[in-house]
């Protein structure tokens, strides 16, 4: 995650971007997006092989769907075949 213009904070620390690696991150995350004007949060799948993190390459690819305040994200992997089913999560906004 990277947010533009503003800082994410999540467990007490603020960064511009993070990744939430789906091996070893809890599995529920708060974090907030801390920003004095709009702002863009951009939201993308990367992956390790050899300890390289990877990105936007092979079959890389996300399905989002919202509901109310509910994204859904369904993410596909760049080395393997296309399956969206592989990694899914969600975001809620909490006002």
């Amino acid at each position: 995650m990277k947010v533009t213009k503003g800082e994410l904070e999540v467990n007490g620390q603020r960064h511009s971007e993070i990744i939430l690696w789906s091996d070893n991150s809890p599995e529920l995350v708060s974090f907030s997006v801390l920003t004095k004007s709009a702002c863009d949060l951009k939201i993308w799948n990367v992956w390790r092989t050899d300890d390289i993190v990877h990105a936007w390459v092979g079959n890389a690819g996300m399905i989002i769907s919202e509901n109310k305040n509910v994204i859904n994200l369904e993410c596909s992997g760049g080395t393997e075949s296309i399956d969206f089913s592989r990694l899914i999560f969600q975001i809620t906004a909490v006002d």
